[in-house]
């Protein structure tokens, strides 16, 4: 019975996917002037692996695309094609097209077959003006090998026979087959195949079909006679499997081997420091479960302990031992199972090369991008939202930071300019710096197109505050709109996504020096560590990376300004905020009670509350998915003694302070939506 591979599907697509965008990540890299052997031979066996699965899958146009663009790549690994850029680009669109193919072939939707064929003539044209001749020598008659292989009951009948026929028939030309019965139970399937693969690689592409111990292979050369003139598809993948998964007669080796890298950006290729990586692929509906599961347990765990507080410990030391011992499992399972949702940032770094190798060339810039800490591991959910931040930052670096050419040279500079992206891990957070060596934000220019839009910007600000104009939704100071900028899109969006996920955003900038644009963000999304507060006998958590301090004044040092009334500390006013007045509850103290100083974005307020109750790392549950969406509220967990505690959001309760500061009636109608 022939091996039915359509089961293997998904798993092919997601490795075609990943082999275009190595294809992309290693022609970003390479050196054009002086290419290295390594990194031409990955970027032919990028191609060459989506060739082999496409074949293998029966999607005959890729594979004929990839076909053509393979033949090209070998020779211009063999040095019969110099690499040009203009090559170079036209490769890059071809392996746009294939990912765009293969997004178009996994949703069963018809791909864009026009595209493809005006990509694959671009492909020849590309490579016929080449500095070096296209036309080679003729290519040799591939070896013909007679192949046996043993085949079981099963694989006796004529369709069965017919259908491995066809499945080698994408290795090569397939002739002279031969069945001969060796028992009732045993028969050898003997053929002669050309195929321009060595025995070996012959070996294991055959392993799909039958053991390795019941195949046999005897090489007998080239075959003058041979008169076949049918382009085949053939397959000489040395690791034998189309590059999506393992011979499935090896069950030593693991399930599914993954090769993931991304090498710094303009700079030779290590691939030696790209290392097969051993894994296994989840669905990741199937890891939040396991993460909302680990979640309830720690809340079970912290039930119990809470119920045993009271007990004697000497008389009950066995159950005190237990629980301490199963509040350590509990604490390294949770840090396990968040640890799955790791994902290095190379995902999003991954497609800056390419970002910025267009855009330089299409505003006629020059850039060096050079990326560090491509290994940081952060929560996927915030990988997929720190990519469009981060591909805004770039974009605004290299459009209205970097100078173009002459104006650097002008000025003294360097003629290329310098963009340099970096993550690092620093406490609990990461920190991601965007970094250019331009010519900096112009502050007159900006407290100027404030004006125009209707912002009340003083001369007097710091320059922290002016900086932050250009996270103004419709902010812009480019003098036209094109393409890449002018309509005041995207570094709004920047702060927007940064904020929803508890970051922030810091600007550092240097008139005729650059501009550095600094991301704070949680590691994960999945555990907070806060602060637990009382409010009218309600408990709330407040995030603690968002307060600096807490105190309780005296009454003397409460003042009222325009009929706010403000703390004095350190030199500084700052505004009071009571949660219970905030959420409309009866608060349970007279007086101040205990003032909690949240801090955000250089912002701060004391927000009045009625008692702290103490650090605790809690689970975040989604309140909207759960509920609705609720201002001020970020989301809900659940406590030891199983009651809800809402997590409150600390960026959104010191806007509505300080708003408050200036205008009570604004805030309110800020705070109910109006």
């Amino acid at each position: 019975m022939a091996l039915d591979i359509s089961r293997f599907a998904k798993a092919f697509f997601e490795e075609a996917q990943e082999h275009v965008g190595s294809l992309e990540t290693f022609l970003i890299s390479v050196d054009i002037r002086a290419p290295d052997d390594e990194a031409l031979n990955a970027i032919f066996r990028a191609v060459h692996s989506v060739k082999g699965g496409a074949a293998a899958f029966g999607h005959m146009h890729l594979a004929e695309f990839t076909h053509d663009f393979e033949s090209i790549l070998d020779r211009v690994r063999k040095r019969k094609l110099a690499l040009t850029k203009p090559m170079v680009d036209v490769f890059l669109k071809a392996g746009d097209a294939m990912g765009e193919h293969l997004d178009a072939l996994s949703q069963d939707l018809q791909p864009d077959l026009e595209t493809m064929a005006r990509l694959r003539q671009s492909l020849l044209d590309a490579a016929m003006e080449s500095p070096l001749p296209f036309a080679a020598a003729p290519a040799p008659r591939p070896p013909r090998y007679h192949v046996a292989m043993q085949l079981n009951r099963s694989q006796f009948s004529d369709d069965a026979i017919a259908d491995l026929k066809k499945d080698i028939s994408g290795l090569g030309l397939v002739s002279a087959t031969t069945v001969t019965m060796l028992d009732e139970q045993i028969s050898t399937f003997a053929f002669e195949l050309d195929a321009e693969i060595d025995a070996d690689e012959l070996r294991e592409s055959l392993e799909f079909l039958a053991s390795a111990d019941d195949i046999e292979i005897d090489e007998r050369g080239n075959d003058s006679t041979s008169t076949s003139t049918t382009e085949m598809f053939i397959d000489d993948d040395p690791d034998g499997d189309f590059g999506f998964f393992a011979p499935i007669s090896a069950p030593s080796e693991p399930p599914l081997a993954v090769f993931s890298a991304v090498p710094a950006a303009d700079a030779d290729i290590q691939l030696s420091s790209l290392v097969d990586a051993t894994s296994i692929r989840v669905n990741v509906v199937k890891v939040d479960q396991l993460i909302n599961l680990v979640g309830e347990l720690v809340i079970a765990e912290a039930m119990v302990a809470l119920a045993v507080q009271g007990l004697n410990t000497d008389q009950h030391t066995l159950l005190t031992n237990g629980l301490a011992q199963l509040s350590r499992n509990t604490r390294n399972l949770q840090d396990a199972v968040l640890a799955i949702r790791m994902m290095p940032i190379s995902f999003v770094f991954s497609r800056l090369p390419r970002l910025t190798r267009d855009l330089a060339d299409r505003l006629g810039k020059e850039v060096e991008l050079e990326l560090h800490g491509e290994d940081t591991e952060l929560d996927k959910s915030v990988i997929e939202k720190i990519a469009d931040p981060l591909t805004h930052l770039v974009r605004n670096a290299l459009d209205h930071g970097i100078e173009s050419p002459e104006q650097r040279v002008a000025v003294g500079k360097p003629r290329v300019g310098h963009l340099t992206v970096r993550a690092t891990h620093q406490g609990g957070n990461i920190v991601i710096t965007v970094t250019d060596d331009g010519a900096g934000l112009n502050r007159e220019k900006i407290l100027v197109k404030a004006r125009e839009v209707g912002l009340d910007a003083s001369s007097h600000w710091q320059d922290d505050d002016v900086w932050r104009l250009i996270f103004t939704p419709g902010f812009s100071t480019a003098a036209t709109i094109t393409d890449v900028s002018g309509r005041g899109v995207g570094m709004d969006v920047v702060w927007q996504n940064v904020h929803s996920l508890g970051g922030k955003i810091d600007i550092n900038s240097v008139p005729g020096v650059g501009t550095t644009m600094t991301i704070r963000l949680p590691l994960t999304l999945a555990i907070l560590d806060g602060m637990s507060v009382s409010v009218s006998g309600e408990t709330y958590i407040l995030p603690l990376a968002s307060i600096s301090h807490s105190v309780q004044p005296l009454a003397s040092e409460i003042k009222t300004v325009n009929g706010a009334r403000v703390l004095m500390v350190r030199g500084e006013y700052i505004p009071i905020t009571s949660l219970a007045e905030l959420f409309n509850l009866p608060s349970a103290t007279d007086g101040t009670g205990i003032l909690v100083i949240l801090e955000v974005d250089d912002m701060r307020t004391a927000l009045q509350v009625d008692e702290l109750i103490g650090q605790m790392q809690v689970v975040l549950k989604s309140l909207e998915a759960n509920y609705r969406r609720v201002k001020g509220v970020s989301g809900a967990t659940i406590l030891g003694d199983g009651r809800v505690a809402l997590i409150l959001d600390a960026t959104y309760l010191v806007s509505v302070a300080h708003s408050i500061a200036q205008e009570p009636q604004v805030a309110a109608d800020k705070l109910h939506g109006r």
